[in-house]
């Protein structure tokens, strides 16, 4: 059921929209944008159905819960603790020499996806103390420096009743598509839009590019979109 063609149509103010994760054809600003998936994508929200102590030879109660654990992270989105399970999963593969279908590398990617999205800098120093390898270090310090000084302004912003330059504004998704689906804006959950159901949502993002997703309750990736520039308001239909 996830390889179903999804059409999407924008309704942009200005700015152009990028597509990933599919094979898309784009039209001029404002029609629709029209994709079709060969594949679904899987993020590691779907650890839940997956019996890690089994697949990994390991009778460890930790191993029972952690699917558990890794879906609930990745549905709030917590990086953090997303990374913090990949640590605890990486270690039970050294002992057992074998990975499951969901592997510590896919939880930590994901870890440090979110964070990178999210721009949050305690979020951000939390996982360069996490981080093993000298290139991720490199590239958290940098982002953290960036969310530092983009918080810094944001405070002196809201003082002085400055309109912020990140508002994006209102965002429409209309949820064409036979499951609900969960909406998350440049890895921040915004709600829950019911098949057949219409939901406004006010959002507003850090990023030059915002990246909206759309996940099936059971962990699978429905539809990404990227929306270039500033908008005060844009429509997503999910078929």
């Amino acid at each position: 059921m996830y390889r179903s063609m999804l059409i999407v149509g924008f309704a942009l103010i200005g700015g152009a929209a990028c597509v990933q994760a599919a094979e898309s054809r784009s039209e001029a600003q404002g029609q629709a944008i029209e994709s079709k998936f060969s594949e679904c994508e899987t993020c590691c929200g779907t650890a839940l159905t997956i019996n890690f102590a089994n697949e990994l030879g390991l009778p460890l109660d930790y191993l029972t819960s952690i699917g558990y654990r890794i879906a609930q992270a990745r549905r709030a989105p917590d990086p953090v603790d997303l990374a913090l399970a990949a640590q605890g999963l990486a270690a039970a593969e050294k002992a057992s020499g074998k990975t499951a279908s969901v592997t510590a590398a896919h939880v930590m990617k994901d870890a440090l996806d979110l964070a990178r999205l999210r721009g949050n800098s305690s979020e951000l120093a939390t996982l360069s103390q996490l981080a093993t390898d000298d290139a991720t270090k490199k590239d958290l310090a940098k982002q953290l420096a960036a969310a530092k000084r983009r918080e810094a302004d944001q405070k002196a912003a809201a003082k002085s009743d400055e309109e912020t330059r990140e508002l994006i504004g209102h965002l429409t998704v209309a949820n064409h598509f036979h499951e609900c689906l969960r909406i998350y804006v440049s890895g921040r959950y915004v709600g829950t839009v019911h098949s057949g159901e219409t939901m406004p949502f006010y959002v507003h993002d850090h990023n030059d590019s915002t990246l909206l997703d759309a996940y099936c309750e059971d962990g699978h990736l429905v539809r990404r979109e990227c929306v270039w520039g500033h908008h005060h308001s844009f429509s997503w239909h999910i078929y």
